[in-house]
């Protein structure tokens, strides 16, 4: 048995597809970064900006159907070629281990929680979920853009746990969209023997210099998922949208650590762009072995 993992930056419409060196007994897959695009020289209202993953496995085999959505009410519509959605794989492979839980979950509504799922052990180490995919749509109106975010959370009973979601998107003039859903990644592991840690980032915002997290000094391998994002224009005013996004980088590693940057991002083509002050990506980092089994 192993933690396997995979990772790749698909354009929507496309599948991810990846074959592990074993059998797949379980897997989550969630969003590390992404970038939706009207392209290069437009910007226009939104009625829908949406991301959506929907994975299977059989055997060694995974893939992964890339959807995403980005369109006003006039009949513009995302640029395929400048948008990006760059996904992790997580799989645990051979004999699958009762300890550990690994799942997606789809359509969780705004401040709502999604069905509850029991925790495989008595001792919970990882609690997480990572951010999988959001859909916000006004409707058959169309918008523009002051603010715009999605993030999944967790939360925990003594014998349950739920994806939790907080979505939004409104102009400057106390529009709503009328869905705001949140995908999550579900992980959560109550097995000791496993070499594997993970550690909520704090929000990032093009720091200036990277942030640092201190893993134990067995952890030689990390990856990185977004948990959520937020992204506002500047000035408090709304405007039309070229693109928006939000992503992680991961910088230097050694042992027992690694130092992390991320952003949220969002402009037009007038040279308004997101105010850095209320826009951020926010994440988790997992450390584990290179060897790990």
């Amino acid at each position: 048995m192993a933690l396997e993992i995979a990772s790749g930056t698909v354009r929507p419409g496309k599948t991810f597809a990846h074959q592990f060196a074993n059998n797949i007994a379980a897997y989550v897959v969630g969003i590390r970064s992404f970038n939706l695009s009207y392209g290069t020289g437009t910007d226009h209202w939104i009625r829908t900006a949406s991301i959506s993953l929907s994975p299977s496995a059989s055997g060694q085999q995974l893939s992964v159907n890339v959807d995403a959505t980005l369109v006003d009410s006039s009949g513009n519509s995302m640029n395929v070629d400048d948008s990006y959605i760059e996904l992790v794989a997580l799989a645990w492979t051979g004999v699958a281990d009762s300890q550990l839980l690994f799942t997606n979950v789809d359509g969780v509504a705004n401040g709502s929680s999604s069905q509850p799922y029991p925790i495989p052990g008595t001792s919970t180490l990882i609690d997480t979920a990572a951010l999988a995919g959001f859909d916000l749509s006004y409707g058959n109106s169309n918008h523009q853009i002051l603010h715009i975010a999605a993030r999944a959370g967790v939360s925990t009973s003594s014998s349950n746990v739920s994806v939790t979601a907080a979505a939004s998107m409104y102009d400057g003039h106390g529009n709503n969209v009328s869905t705001a859903t949140v995908d999550g990644g579900l992980i959560v592991n109550c097995d000791s023997s496993l070499n594997i840690q993970a550690i909520a980032l704090p929000n990032l915002q093009n720091n200036s210099s990277d942030a640092r997290i201190s893993f134990g000094s067995n952890y030689n391998s990390f990856l990185l998922l977004l948990t959520g994002f937020q992204v506002q224009f500047n000035g408090n005013t709304d405007h039309n949208v070229r693109s928006f996004g939000a992503g992680l980088i991961l910088g230097n590693t050694g042992q027992g650590y690694a130092e992390v940057n991320g952003s949220a991002w969002m402009q037009d083509n007038s040279g308004n762009h997101q105010d850095d002050g209320t826009s951020y990506a926010s994440g988790i980092i997992i450390g584990y072995t290179s060897t790990i089994s």
